[in-house]
């Protein structure tokens, strides 16, 4: 099961994934990052420099974008059109390009990759894109091509968007800074993060989007999950199948188009829910100690909140 972390830069989606993988482990499930399945397959695990781990993604990710291009051609245009017609130095431009195209190749690596009883999370994969394509300080979001991009990309198994404050978020980019910010004014920073909500609230209210999707208020820690339509949701993914909740019980379970359903089980979606959510309150209240330092003892306790 393959889950994609989004959201406006510096929201706090690597401490969401940390909580995850704790959480995961806590709980007996296998919950890892996307690079760390790559590099074990390639076996490049033993690498432990992050620039030496980039570079050995970058590579695996670019073979794999030659393999899936004829395709993924009409995709692949449209996005380094996009790219090279934003704003910007050319440096900049190109590695738009880069890390579109990244991401494209390290989703196709994972459906090879990912194992069935597995929780993978991919931390900005091809749905992110859209915040590279068109979150800029100097333009305003191109809203027809952000649906042609909706029409062309191959959306996540599972995303998970992680809301924050604005102000939340420009205090964190103003402290860690951004490439495509290079003013570090207070208010490109501002209007760069307004446009960035604009970009996910629009993808998070596009029905294919809307129902894979599982929202957390970074603030609260709470976490609005995809509602149900009549008995069943249907979290399709495109071309290599998809997910289903099924019934009452909510199993999950998956449904193949091109290929012949796994003989292993996904971590049912009983397991999943309480697994996020907690670490969805862990990450709020990590995120507000930044801020406000609280007695650790706050913390919410995995015993409180995992079911069965």
């Amino acid at each position: 099961m393959q889950i994609e972390l989004i959201g406006c830069t510096s929201a706090g989606k690597s401490t969401l994934a940390g909580e995850l993988i704790a959480t995961g482990q806590a709980c007996g499930v296998d919950v890892v990052m996307s690079d760390d399945v790559l590099l074990k397959r390639a076996r490049l695990a033993w690498l432990k420099r992050r620039w030496l781990r980039t570079l050995a993604i970058d590579l695996l990710a670019g073979v794999s974008c030659l393999c899936v291009l004829p395709s993924q051609l009409a995709y692949f245009a449209f996005a380094v059109r996009t790219s090279l017609q934003s704003p910007g130095s050319w440096p900049v431009r190109l590695n738009l390009v880069r890390n579109t195209l990244r991401k494209v190749g390290i989703d196709r690596l994972l459906n090879k990759a990912a194992r069935d009883d597995q929780i993978v999370l991919v931390d900005e994969g091809t749905l992110h894109a859209a915040h590279n394509l068109f979150v800029h300080v100097d333009t305003p979001p191109d809203r027809e091509a952000l649906a042609r991009f909706l029409h062309l990309v191959r959306l996540p198994e599972m995303a998970l968007y992680l809301r924050q404050a604005p102000s939340v978020i420009a205090q964190r980019t103003l402290a860690r800074g951004h490439q495509r910010i290079p003013s570090r004014h207070p208010d490109d920073i501002a209007r760069f993060v307004q446009r960035a909500i604009e970009v996910f609230d629009r993808l998070a209210g596009e029905p294919a989007v809307a129902e894979r999707l599982i929202q957390i208020d970074g603030q609260s820690g709470q976490v609005a999950w995809p509602s149900p339509q009549s008995s069943t949701t249907h979290l399709h993914a495109a071309e290599s199948g998809g997910w289903r909740v099924e019934g009452e019980e909510h199993a999950l379970t998956r449904t193949a188009t091109h290929r012949s359903p796994p003989t292993t089980h996904h971590p049912p979606l009983t397991t999943v829910m309480p697994i996020v959510e907690t670490a969805a309150a862990a990450t709020a209240f990590n995120l507000h100690e930044e801020t406000s330092p609280a007695e650790h003892s706050n913390r919410p306790l995995l015993a409180e909140r995992l079911v069965g």
